[in-house]
């Protein structure tokens, strides 16, 4: 396996001198979150982002604002999440960009060279002055063949989906797997050149699994990754209603199913409760001070305090540990009525008894509201002139 970049931003750490009066020095440390010469696979024809990042500290007593360069070929780009970041002394940052092929990018190998710029503004004396910065080698390595993959997690006992992290590795590659794509979704879709990959799926904090398979040009495939975790088998949030519709309470239920370990730090279930996408409050369900294996059922009524107004309620169930977060792979939620539409009908028909007793009225008492009208009409002229 090739060196980690990192040692080597580190081995060719240097330092700035601030001036003629200054003891203090500036510099960077830091390194490519990737191996070098690793290679990256992308689809000739469309137009892909890999991600990718640098982490770097400012060890010095200046603030840094970092940037990112180098050379690229035709139809290739970086494209950074922020143009420029600033670390004030002692800051740490991950520094995120992307690789993008263009589709006219035609199939071959791209060396590219990822830099970090770093530039020093001095306080004191004013001006600035740029330092030597932190660089990364790998290869853009576009096939003119394809191939498409649908990455999803499952429980391996109930089948059903667990919500997690999923990740996509490619490993052709003469360095570690590298990851071209993730996502929080319970699907990870992506078009893919043929060859040897690793799928990956993650509960950040509480466990790992990983799935390795092959795929070939135009083939599809499903990979299916097998889970003995800690999940929700059942979130659930039921309005109760009077006879007249009105919603008074809800039922939250929560079963949480445990096929590790038990979890012997503190752990909480809790529900954050919104109101047309605004946040009302967040519950706590229970807390336990270690959460056993099996199943685990909670349950409660819950009545907030200013009522079920109408509008959309929605429950985010969430089981919280001290290094990871569980969460449903849907999101609860019912739509409370408003005033309006529980009483439409009788609206409705008080309108339409008050129209029909201004018709059925005689025709003498309309033109005697006519006269008190035209009346009324003539104070007015008058009063004016």
């Amino acid at each position: 396996m090739k060196a980690q970049l990192m040692s080597v931003a580190v081995a060719s750490f240097v330092f700035l001198s601030l001036g003629q009066n200054a003891s203090a020095v500036d510099g960077i440390g830091g390194g490519a979150g990737f191996d070098s010469e690793s290679e990256f696979p992308f689809v000739a024809g469309i137009e892909t982002e890999i991600p990718l990042e640098f982490f770097v500290q400012n060890l010095g007593v200046n603030d840094v604002e970092v940037t990112l360069g180098g050379e690229t070929p035709p139809g290739i780009s970086y494209v950074p999440r922020n143009d420029s970041v600033v670390l004030s002394p002692g800051g740490v940052s991950d520094y995120v960009f992307s690789i993008r092929v263009s589709e006219e990018t035609p199939p071959g190998e791209y060396e590219l060279v990822p830099s970090i710029r770093p530039q020093v503004n001095f306080d004191s004396e004013g001006g600035s002055s740029f330092l030597p910065g932190i660089a990364g080698q790998l290869v853009a390595k576009v096939v003119g063949a394809s191939a498409d993959v649908s990455i999803r997690a499952e429980n391996f006992y109930t089948g059903t989906p667990v919500q997690g992290q999923l990740s996509l590795f490619y490993a052709d590659t003469p360095t570690l797997p590298v990851r071209i794509a993730q996502t929080d979704e319970p699907v990870l879709q992506a078009k893919v050149v043929p060859g040897n990959y690793v799928a990956r799926f993650d509960v950040p904090g509480l466990q790992t699994v990983e799935e390795e398979f092959f795929i070939v040009e135009g083939e599809s495939r499903e990979v299916v990754i097998r889970v003995e975790g800690l999940q929700f088998t059942l979130a659930s949030a039921q309005p109760i209603s009077d006879s007249d519709g009105n919603v008074f309470a809800a039922e939250l239920v929560a079963v949480i199913r445990n096929d590790l370990a038990r979890v012997t730090e503190p752990t909480t279930l809790e529900v954050e409760v919104s109101r047309n996408g605004q946040p009302v409050e967040t519950l706590i369900l229970a807390q336990y001070p270690e959460f056993p294996e099996g199943v685990t059922q909670q349950t409660l009524n819950y009545v907030p305090e200013s009522g079920f107004s109408g509008g959309l309620w929605e429950f985010a169930f969430r089981l919280r540990g001290p290094d990871f977060v569980v969460k449903p792979a849907a999101l609860e939620s019912f739509r409370a009525p408003s005033f309006f539409e529980l009483n439409f009908w009788n609206i409705l028909t008080g309108l339409a008894i008050f129209g029909l007793t201004l018709l059925a009225l005689p025709r003498r008492t309309w033109r005697w509201i006519a006269g008190r009208l035209r009346r009324k009409e003539k104070e007015v002229e008058q009063y004016v002139s």
